[in-house]
């Protein structure tokens, strides 16, 4: 699979404003099937998870095939905050033929937890039959799915937080595409 870097490589602090679900900056279409980021939470991202309609998947990185696809098919890394252990847990989540993860539970489950403040790294691999999906260079989980379409260009998706709320504070996510 032919990898090219993005524009949109380097360091960046992503920020969700209160009120917002995107951050300040949007992340470019690649092409690619393969998309890698480091990442780091920040301590603002512990906000506002006591409240039990927050205990929800946010979406943090994956690939979706072509450009605004990504509530048909897509593989991505999300998260939520652990109020008990302090800590972000890491979950895969996929879209499979417009089927979300809400409808079908088995397309998505917890990998790994991070601590707040620790760097990370993150991978998506679209094989077309699956997503691997890596922390750190090590495959913690792989999805297989039915043969899908090829394609040419995929749309690296971003930072997303909430669904049905937003937060009534800034959040801050370290982003660098690799």
């Amino acid at each position: 699979m032919k990898r090219l870097k993005s524009k949109c490589s380097g360091n960046q602090t992503l920020t969700v404003k209160a009120g917002r679900h995107w951050p300040n900056k949007l992340l470019a279409p690649v092409r690619s099937k393969i998309v890698e980021a480091e990442i780091m939470f920040h301590e603002d991202c512990a906000e506002k998870y006591t409240k039990p309609e927050f205990n929800y998947l946010n979406k943090l990185f994956g690939i979706s095939p072509l450009f605004m696809s990504n509530h048909k098919n897509s593989g991505r890394h999300v998260w939520k905050y652990n109020a008990d252990h302090k800590r972000i847990d890491i979950w895969f989540y996929i879209y499979l033929n417009g089927v979300s993860p809400q409808q079908n539970t088995k397309q998505k489950k917890y990998m790994f937890t991070v601590e707040l403040k620790e760097k990370f790294r993150v991978k998506v691999i679209d094989h077309l039959n699956g997503y691997s999906f890596f922390k750190d260079g090590k495959l913690m989980a792989f999805y297989k799915t039915p043969l899908r379409r090829n394609y040419r260009w995929a749309y690296r998706e971003g930072l997303f937080v909430g669904g049905n709320y937003v937060y009534d504070v800034d959040i801050h996510v370290d982003y660098k595409i690799l």
